[in-house]
């Protein structure tokens, strides 16, 4: 009788332990497979605790025909089928192998034994659905074994649901015997109250996955409430229900003389025991409804928001062309005006005899050439403000941190506002503390911008005097204090100045102050409002000291991250623009290095990436073997040990955070501890930081300059690999002519060869050699679209339109990887009107900018097949071929 009082406790607090698991997961997850777990556990309590509760109060079992009895149990083996489905794959639901059908035989002979106790009806309904759902658990394990070399999915709800099978056909077939029935049935009763808990573990591992992974909007305070409300009313109810029972028990056997187990009164306490639990599970209800309308109501508010931006985003569209349709025509009538004026003295000269009036006339035409040189460099000023406020406005605008020199930085803007002041007989001069440290890491783009647009300013407002920037550090305490220097930018003119009612207005966007006495000076108006968001996105700070007519200061402070302490000198030592990461430039302080005895291995499920970064690794002397795919890449792992793995993020199949993992936990590779550096052109912020917490060594955003590819490999190759050489004697390049004449046709296509060759170090061979591989996969690649449109889907179609972006970006054409990046945004959102109305764009233009490239410069011969499905090997030169 005493193991009996314990069976029943066990698994009461087993199944309401798992119920409270699955719904506070559910509350603080929104994960569906949390909805399944929360619905079979809570089903299974109304059976549980309705049993539980009985033989409590009565000491004896309910009648197994009462319906009450065993409701509760068969929603739950439903549920448990559906839960089991859900977790598969489309792929994995149509695999068959004959061994899931192994169940089928066992459970009929079950079913024949169990037939005579627990009613036929509800006997062929309980063992027909946990047969199903032994049969499908199999299939799970079965697939996992045949897949798991490509990363498939581990199957833990389908294990879990496996056991949970086993254990209640054990209990079922263990109460059909008298001997050694009962001992048995106890024992597999307490294991399925562990399966319970199993099978919460279970659903965490997987949805702990990425691609199942999801967070309740809900906010926290509300979500602590409904857990604390639904444990209370939990822990009530069950008590609650046991001490009523036994009230009502007494009370009726008081009231009545005989009071028999089978007496129409004493089944009263089995309907308030079923009422009871019936409360439990319309409060989970409740709370589920309440979880899925919360999120209903967040989903409609953001669309609300996203709404009300459009609109204001319309509004600032509207306001912005009123603004600058005076700012844009004005260069441009000018532009025209003095074209005019070119032709009418071009038509005078054309006839004049005289040398003094042909003299003359050709002045005249050299000052209004003069004036479009201006107006246009006006026009191209206020185009540039318009585009960069235009990407801070959409969000779209980024802060790319690299390792820069702040001497390198201070030179080039020196020479360029140098030249521009005294062009205006201004006196300029740069003072910059030479304790200073010199290597930074920072984003050296803006905060140039940010220094040139203060410089321009004061030089534009300066009519005589002279224009300064002084730079220090900003004395700071507090723990970032040891890596952060927060450097203080003071530009200091003897213009203008402003009136104090107008520094309200200084920084907002389309405002230009004292327009009387401006009314000569250009602009826009946007410089300083595109400055203040830089530094705000910086984390830098910005203020202003003016007195009007006699000068003003701009006061900006950035943080930047320290590198080394190695003082930045006389930074006009240096020759201007040798920033640390500038393309083609080697990073850093680093030397010159060859690393002949290094293996290193590049994964990319793009052809042409994989030429590129074999191409720029030529000069290191490394050997570079290339695999296609996460999955190629494990089984070159399994075998071959590399010093450093280079791989891609967004691949098919196997993402390369998953081909790492799978790659580290392979028991018998050769690469468990190898560093991984993580290859992607997702550089948004805080990507560095999210892939170094997914296990990457390193991180490099695409396309891959050769500068920082070649500071990877020195921080991560072994140092007894690596050889360091003496500087190379400047090469000479070859002829901005003649690279113009072999690449200048890209330009009518929307690309720039300049930037193309910029990520090849320079060199023509290499880009011409990833024209033509990107010509040669331009079919395929928009092929695979044309596919993954068709079917509808879009998580494929975002990966291979993710490929066109890289490799778009890679030579040069920035329009088309911008478009392509849309795209892919928009597949990673399931925005299927929108990749309808743009996919044919992307496709025409691709495939033109590819028959462009072939035309001008032929086929790619070492592809003869034209399949544009080989992998690219190369070789370092001297380098042996190992397999």
């Amino acid at each position: 009788m005493v193991i009996d009082y314990i069976e029943n406790i066990v698994q009461l607090l087993a199944t309401i332990t798992a119920l409270l698991m699955c719904l506070f997961r559910y509350i603080s997850r929104n994960a569906r497979g949390w909805i399944y777990g929360t619905i079979i556990f809570l089903s299974s309590l109304l059976s549980c605790y309705y049993w539980t509760s009985f033989f409590l109060i009565t000491g004896g079992t309910p009648d197994i025909s009462n319906l009450f009895s065993y409701i509760g149990w068969d929603v739950a083996f439903a549920f448990l089928l559906v839960l089991v489905i859900h977790v598969k794959t489309k792929e994995e639901r149509r695999y068959f192998n004959p061994l899931m059908l192994l169940p089928v035989p066992l459970n009929i002979w079950q079913l024949t034994l169990y037939l005579p106790y627990g009613g036929v009806v509800n006997s062929i309904y309980q063992v027909a659905v946990m047969t199903a759902v032994a049969c499908f658990s199999i299939q799970s394990l079965l697939w996992y074994l045949k897949k798991k070399n490509e990363g498939a999915r581990r199957p833990y709800v389908a294990g879990a649901a496996l056991l949970y099978a086993i254990c209640e056909f054990g209990m079922w077939t263990c109460s059909c015997f008298y001997s050694p029935g009962p001992e048995l049935y106890y024992v597999f009763s307490l294991l399925n109250s562990g399966v319970y808990l199993l099978l919460v573990l279970a659903l965490a591992g997987t949805y702990h996955s990425p691609q199942l992974r999801s967070r309740s909007r809900m906010d926290r305070k509300y979500q602590i409430i409904l857990k604390a409300s639904y444990f209370a009313s939990i822990i009530v109810c069950c008590a609650g229900g046991v001490l009523l029972g036994i009230w009502l028990k007494k009370t009726l056997a008081e009231g009545v003389a005989e009071l028999t187990p089978g007496s129409e009164l004493n089944k009263i306490i089995p309907v308030v025991l079923f009422l009871i639990s019936m409360f439990m599970a319309a409060f989970a209800i409740v709370i589920i409804f309440i979880v899925t309308f919360s999120e209903k109501v967040s989903e409609n508010n953001r669309l609300r928001e996203a709404r009300l931006i459009a609109e204001r985003s319309s509004d600032a569209k509207t306001d912005f062309l009123a603004n600058m349709s005076h700012e844009i025509r004005t260069p441009i009538n000018a532009v025209l005006g003095m074209n005019e004026m070119i032709l009418r003295e071009s038509g005078r000269v054309r006839g004049a005899s005289d040398p003094e009036e042909l003299r003359r006339g050709i002045e005249d035409i050299s000052g209004y050439a003069a004036g479009i040189r201006s107006a246009g460099g006006s026009l191209l000023s206020i185009i540039n403000d318009v585009l960069d406020f235009s990407k801070i406005d959409a969000g779209m605008m980024e802060i790319n941190e690299s390792e820069y020199s702040l001497g390198s930085l201070l030179c080039g803007i020196d020479s360029m506002m140098g030249f521009r002041a005294r062009e205006k007989g201004l006196g300029f001069r740069i003072e910059a503390d030479p304790s200073l440290p010199d290597r930074l890491r920072g984003d050296e783009v803006r905060v140039r911008q940010v220094l040139t647009n203060l410089l321009n300013n004061a030089i534009k407002y300066t009519k005589e005097g002279s224009v300064s920037l002084a730079v220090s550090r900003e004395p700071r305490d507090g723990p970032e204090a040891d890596s952060t220097v927060f450097l203080r930018f003071t530009v200091k003119d003897t213009g203008i100045g402003i009136r104090r009612e107008d520094m309200e207005k200084l920084f907002q966007k389309f405002q230009r102050v004292d327009l009387e006495q401006n009314s000569s000076v250009e602009g826009t108006g946007l410089g300083l409002a595109i400055t203040y968001c830089l530094l705000d996105m910086m984390g830098g700070t910005i203020d202003v000291d003016s007195e009007y007519g006699k000068g003003s200061v701009f006061t900006v402070t950035i943080p930047q991250e320290a590198v080394s302490e190695e003082p930045i000198g006389n930074y006009l030592d240096r020759p201007a623009g040798r920033s640390a990461g500038a393309p083609g430039e080697p990073a850093g302080n680093a030397e010159p290095f060859t690393a002949p005895d290094a293996r290193i291995l590049i994964v990319d499920d793009t052809r042409m990436n994989l030429a590129v970064l074999s191409g720029l690794l030529k000069k290191t002397g490394v050997t570079t073997d290339t695999a296609s795919s996460g999955a190629e890449a494990a089984g070159m792992c399994r075998s071959r040990k590399y010093d450093l793995i280079l791989m891609d993020q967004r691949m098919p199949q196997m993402s390369g955070t998953e081909a790492m993992r799978y790659i580290r936990a392979q028991q018998t590779g050769a690469n468990r501890d190898t560093p991984f550096v993580c290859l992607t052109a997702d550089a948004v912020a805080g990507a560095r930081e999210r892939y170094l917490a997914e296990g990457f060594a390193d991180y490099l955003s695409k396309p891959v300059t050769g500068s920082a590819l070649e500071q990877v490999l020195i921080k991560h190759l072994p140092k007894d690999k690596i050889i360091k050489c003496e500087a190379e004697q400047p090469r000479e390049r070859p002829e901005e002519k003649e690279k113009e004449e072999e690449f200048g046709f890209l330009r009518n296509y929307g690309a720039d060869p300049d930037r193309g060759l910029m990520y090849c170090q320079g060199d023509a061979g290499i880009y011409r050699t990833l024209l033509l591989e990107y010509a040669g996969d331009a079919e395929a690649k928009t092929g695979e679209l044309e596919r993954c449109l068709s079917e509808g889907n879009w998580k494929e179609y975002a990966v291979h339109v993710h490929a066109i972006k890289s490799t778009s970006k890679m030579i040069g054409a920035g329009i088309l990887a911008e478009e392509a990046a849309e795209l892919e945004a928009a597949a990673d959102e399931g925005n299927a009107g929108y990749i309808m109305n743009e996919h044919g764009n992307i496709i025409s233009r691709c495939l033109r900018l590819a028959d462009a490239i072939t035309g001008a410069l032929g086929t790619d011969t070492r592809d003869q097949d034209g399949d544009g499905g080989e992998i690219l090997e190369f070789m370092p030169e001297g380098g042996p071929a190992d397999g």
